[in-house]
């Protein structure tokens, strides 16, 4: 398709001058058991929210998302991706990371596999994680759908494994996501890996994209150095939008995002293998824009 192709070249000019679902699956028929939970009753047709073009692309067994933090579309949109993935890979288990700290691990299983939803979202929204003043985009509403709509999904039958795999130190974070993933993967053997973090963190070469010189191997990288077919992927949108961040004065809250102009249907992902070692991803997902999800704090279930 011409506008697939234009997304590919798009794709390999925004990352040079950028540098200074409705998927359906058949549920298995029989009950099923999800990952460190317990026996489910899977939902005749599991359904995805919206359909990507182009994932289907996705065949490595581990992608990374790199996303701006703080934005109402694209945890939903990673969210459909898992769903494509888990329907690819019916009666398998995919395993899900995600960039919080590993401490708020037992409030994401009591959410996911507890008996009451609500009572899981305020263990987790109680954490010290989602109450510090420093709201930087992860601990968003949009970030709360998104652990909601994996406790649905694993409802209707899809073998999810959801793990937290960031730092509780901040130091040398990296580093520390590359070995509890790379742990998660040996334990659970799943089929599939999909991860969702910040940009910076899903580029598979080592260095900033401000300072390609600089040592650092963020955990695309490190993840790439034992699985060479490790997909980074970032987003891009087209039209001017906003993200929930923090400045360099740690002022947080909604602050304007640039665009980059693209043609083509959105949302659609786009591969540029050979792009990887030049810039750092391995694709990108095409969006139409991004808006900004607040912190997740203000939406406690009535009787928190």
């Amino acid at each position: 398709m011409g506008h697939l192709r234009t997304a590919r070249l798009t794709l390999v000019f925004l990352f040079l001058v950028g540098i200074a679902t409705g998927c359906r699956g058949t549920a298995p028929t029989q009950p099923s058991t999800a990952p460190d939970g317990p026996s489910v009753q899977p939902a005749a047709t599991p359904v995805c929210a919206s359909a990507i073009e182009g994932a289907d692309q996705l065949t490595s067994s581990t992608v990374l998302l790199g996303e701006q933090h703080g934005t109402t579309e694209i945890p939903a949109l990673f969210a459909d991706l898992v769903c494509h993935a888990a329907s690819r890979h019916q009666g398998q288990t995919v395993l899900v990371g995600l960039e919080l700290p590993a401490s708020t691990q037992p409030a994401i299983d009591l959410l996911l596999d507890g008996p009451e939803k609500d009572a899981g979202t305020r263990a987790l929204l109680a954490h010290s994680f989602w109450q510090q003043e420093t709201q930087d985009g992860r601990t968003s509403q949009a970030m709360l759908a998104l652990l909601e709509r994996l406790r649905t999904y694993r409802a209707q039958g899809m073998r999810l494994a959801v793990r937290a795999i960031d730092s509780n130190t901040g130091h040398d974070r990296d580093s520390f996501m590359a070995g509890t993933l790379s742990e998660a993967i040996a334990t659970i053997r799943p089929a599939k890996t999909m991860v969702l973090v910040g940009d910076y963190h899903s580029r598979v070469i080592k260095g900033y994209p401000w300072k390609p010189d600089d040592d650092h191997r963020p955990l695309g990288a490190l993840l790439r150095d034992k699985d060479p077919d490790v997909l980074g992927l970032r987003v891009i949108w087209r039209r001017p939008g906003s993200a929930w961040t923090c400045n360099t004065s740690m002022e947080c809250g909604p602050h304007p995002v640039r665009a980059r102009a693209f043609e083509g249907s959105v949302p659609q992902l786009a591969l540029d293998l050979d792009a990887a070692d030049k810039v750092g991803w391995s694709g990108a997902l095409f969006v139409e824009a991004v808006n900004a999800s607040p912190p997740a704090i203000g939406a406690l279930p009535s009787g928190s």
